[in-house]
């Protein structure tokens, strides 16, 4: 009995995914969207039609100032525990384990941005997007 509602949750999800990929994905890609509310996205204002290769463009921005963002925001919380560990070495341990890492995490999205536009600028530029 169990065996035979996986098959059918299993067939239904193929099914779904089939219906995904062949009708709505190139329904969106040649559509352009109409935004009716305002996202946060850089260069997407409220109420404007937009093609996928805008969308694209300003989601792409918006994921590096998250990147920022959040990469400061967590060395800021390792400096914030580093000041109250109070001389306790495994909290500061912890605390300066935490800073490591976002200056990592920031260090390697800089560093992939700067070897895909070395390889290539048409990696990292977006205007030149196509989709076919």
């Amino acid at each position: 009995m169990k065996k035979n509602i996986q098959k059918k949750k299993k067939k239904y999800f193929l099914m779904g995914i089939s219906f995904s990929v062949g009708f709505l994905l190139p329904c969106f890609a040649l559509a352009k969207w109409c935004l009716e509310v305002g996202l946060g996205i850089p260069g997407l204002s409220r109420g404007t039609c937009v093609d996928i290769k805008s969308y694209v463009d300003g989601v792409y921005k918006l994921a590096g100032m998250a990147v920022g963002i959040v990469g400061v925001l967590m060395f800021l919380v390792g400096g914030f525990q580093y000041m109250i560990a109070a001389g306790n070495r495994a909290s500061s341990g912890e605390a300066r384990k935490t800073m490591i890492n976002a200056i990592i995490g920031i260090v390697l999205v800089l560093a992939a941005y700067v070897l895909l536009s070395t390889i290539n600028v048409e990696l990292v530029d977006t205007k030149n997007l196509e989709f076919k």
